[in-house]
């Protein structure tokens, strides 16, 4: 997972007591004149809305359909986004039906999996855009959208309809709800990216709980349900440092999915 496409939400270890609320779409009702709106400053609201996120902390369930090669087609467990450098960090805990770790994996400037049942550590040595996009990694990576990854189509402007806004995409579009200018899917390459269920946190930002992704053909899906979705204060300096475990083995990650 290369972290430079993590965001926005983009998901731990330790959960506050805050907790969040749904909130319909519908009931949403912003004070925006789409008509006074540009490709740059809906840019600069996805952007704004990024900056309020720092420690993003949530439980999470997660379906794939097939699933990827050596993997359940089901995994949950805790996931922890720290937004506040440049590069945000990640870390993953998924969990065996009774509670033992089936995974733990980092995702800083590399990305770091830990195997418990093979007491063996996978390193993402190459970090290549190349690798199967049909993966855990990809699903997460693509949760969240990054202000900066998103780079608006040159010479392509809104289009606007009676119930959603488009913005154009070098790399494909977002589809934002009119009513309440959520962002509700975003065409990617060959993923469809679909966001749901937003849900308020206590400092009043808004985030989707529920999401999917498919491919054009329909020979991929995975879906993802978040829950006890809250913001933390703060992290130990260790968070996102594995040293904890002593693998036997160390392996470049590509070994995994093999």
């Amino acid at each position: 997972m290369n972290s430079k496409h993590l965001i926005l939400m983009t998901l731990l270890c330790v959960l506050s007591a805050c907790t969040s609320h749904r909130v319909e779409v519908q009931s949403i009702k912003p004070d925006i004149d789409w008509n006074q709106e540009t490709p740059a400053s809906i840019k600069a609201r996805i952007a704004s809305s990024a900056q309020q996120l720092k420690i993003l902390s949530a439980f999470f369930s997660l379906s794939m359909n097939p699933p990827p090669k050596n993997m359940m087609s089901s995994i949950s467990g805790v996931i922890t986004i720290d937004n506040r450098l440049a590069q945000p960090k990640v870390r993953i805990r998924a969990f065996h039906l009774f509670g033992s770790t089936l995974f733990d994996m980092v995702n800083t400037d590399i990305t770091k999996i830990y195997v418990p049942r093979k007491n063996t550590m996978y390193i993402d040595t190459k970090q290549e855009q190349t690798r199967d996009n049909r993966g855990p990694q990809t699903i997460f990576a693509n949760m969240m959208l990054e202000p900066a990854g998103i780079i608006i189509k040159d010479g392509q402007g809104l289009t606007i309809s009676n119930d959603a806004v488009i913005l154009y995409l070098e790399d494909g579009w977002l589809v934002l709800d009119k009513k309440s200018g959520l962002i509700t899917s975003r065409h990617k390459g060959d993923l469809d990216i679909t966001y749901s269920a937003y849900r308020q946190l206590a400092d009043k930002t808004l985030i989707p709980t529920e999401i999917s992704i498919t491919t054009p053909d329909d020979s991929f899906a995975a879906n993802c349900t978040l829950s006890q979705v809250t913001t933390l204060e703060s992290l130990p300096e260790t968070f996102f440092d594995l040293a904890e475990y002593k693998p036997e083995t160390i392996k470049d990650l590509q070994e995994m999915q093999e």
